[in-house]
């Protein structure tokens, strides 16, 4: 592994022993907050159905960052008025938050969060919203910043 990856890991230890496939974990992905920073996901504004596409990207990359990973559980939530939630894989739901406002998928995760945080397994969001962080943090979760997640992103889908 590189100085850089090995830097990542250390910051993130729940997240690479998860990914590693050697703990635990639940993971919950901040979707519009991954679109928006990571490059490969952005999407100009302006341009009718990209959006679609760059979820579906993003939905299809996590379901291979997770295929092989039976004891993690991911949970990607996107703002939406109406709610809903479908499986991508066995180990990957895809949940829209409903309701109207600001920070839907925010207050989606946070519910989500307090849900779990008794099952003694650690919980990670992925965001680079450092108020959003914050609140998570509360709960008891770790928060992994989307270049570094870029970076175990990248490494899963290009092996």
């Amino acid at each position: 592994p590189s100085d850089t990856s090995t830097t990542i890991a250390r910051r993130n230890p729940a997240l690479a022993a998860a990914l590693r496939g050697t703990a635990r974990a639940y993971l919950f992905f901040d979707g519009h907050n991954i679109l928006n920073g990571i490059g490969r996901y952005r999407v100009p504004r302006g341009v009718p159905g990209n959006h679609e596409c760059a979820r579906k990207h993003l939905e299809d990359d996590l379901a291979i960052l997770l295929a092989d990973l039976p004891l993690v559980v991911g949970m990607l939530v996107w703002d939406g008025e109406i709610s809903g939630d479908y499986t991508k894989t066995d180990n990957l739901s895809i949940r829209f938050s409903g309701g109207t406002g600001e920070h839907r998928a925010d207050n989606f995760i946070l519910h989500q969060l307090d849900y779990f945080r008794n099952d003694g397994v650690p919980m990670v969001v992925v965001t680079n919203d450092n108020d959003f962080r914050g609140k998570a943090a509360k709960i008891g979760a770790v928060a992994c910043s989307i270049p570094d997640f870029d970076a175990f992103l990248a490494y899963a889908i290009n092996r």
